[in-house]
Order: structure tokens, then sequence, then C-alpha cells
């Protein structure tokens, strides 16, 4: 699978007119990136086709709607253990495939990362409204260990 290189939200086109594809630890963060902002097939999320893989991303939304009566300690630990589930499962089953595509390198190989749950604020203009962010530092397998820190609100 070829990732391409985006740019002020549109494909970003090389010198001689082709696109640009990401390499080494861009590939890296953009697989990440995207395994955390997608949420997993579920009964309470369902499509109107099949998956390819059904398993790939979180279940926080669903986790959110039954842990309505659980303490924000508990929402939050939630919420940790199903982004490290997503991130053991995007490791053992995802990378191991992805090692082929052109542009794969050590530094596009996931050695390490580190999650982060924790509750905040947020200003709409009317009211600060809680919420929960976090925050995945990723760290690559090459010997420069590239890192980078994604994060989000759930």
């Amino acid at each position: 699978m070829i990732t391409f290189k985006f740019q002020n939200g549109d494909f970003s086109i090389d010198a001689s007119g082709k696109l640009e594809t990401v390499t080494g630890f861009e590939i890296l963060r953009k697989n990440i990136n995207k395994l955390l902002s997608t949420y997993k097939e579920s009964s309470a999320n369902t499509m109107m086709y099949n998956r390819y893989n059904p398993n790939y991303g979180h279940n926080i939304p669903f986790l959110r709607s039954v842990l309505v009566t659980s303490t924000q300690e508990e929402l939050i630990s939630s919420i940790q253990d199903e982004l490290n589930s997503c991130i053991l499962y995007y490791t053992n089953n995802i990378q191991p495939e992805k090692q082929s595509i052109p542009g794969f390198t050590a530094d596009s190989y996931l050695k390490d990362a580190d999650v982060t749950v924790y509750p905040s604020e947020e200003d709409n203009g009317y009211a600060k409204i809680p919420i929960i962010r976090y925050e995945v530092e990723i760290v690559s397998a090459a010997p420069s260990q590239n890192k980078s820190i994604l994060s989000g609100v759930v």
C-alpha cells in the first residue's frame, strides 16, 4: 500500500509532476494517526459494507456509552487500555504486512509507544466543557529512534 504525501490539504506533486509518496518515519506517523482516528466496526458502529478489517481502530465511543456511570478515573483507564490494545494490534497484525511497501524502512517500524490519557477542558466561548485528551508518543526502530507525539480528543 502506497501512502501519498499531502501538503496544505492537497496531494503533493514533485518536480516531474508525479504524486509524492511518504517514506520512512512519515509512514509510521500517518499509519498510527489513521489508526487512532478510526472507529472499530462493532454492533454500535456498523457500516453499510463489511470492512476489509473490522478489528482495525478503537472502540472508544462504545466505551464512553457503556461507562456512563463510571468514575472519570475508570473511564480514563478504560480509554488508555483501548488505545494500548489498538496499538498492540497494529504492531502484531498490521505492521508485518506493511513491511513490503515501497519506502518502508527501519524508521517506519514502530519500536515503542507510550499512551497518556488525561482530563482537560475546552472553552467553547460560553462554558468550559470537560473533555478527555490523549497523547501517544511513538518511537521508530531506526538507530536514530525518531520520536513524535500524536494527540487528540476522545
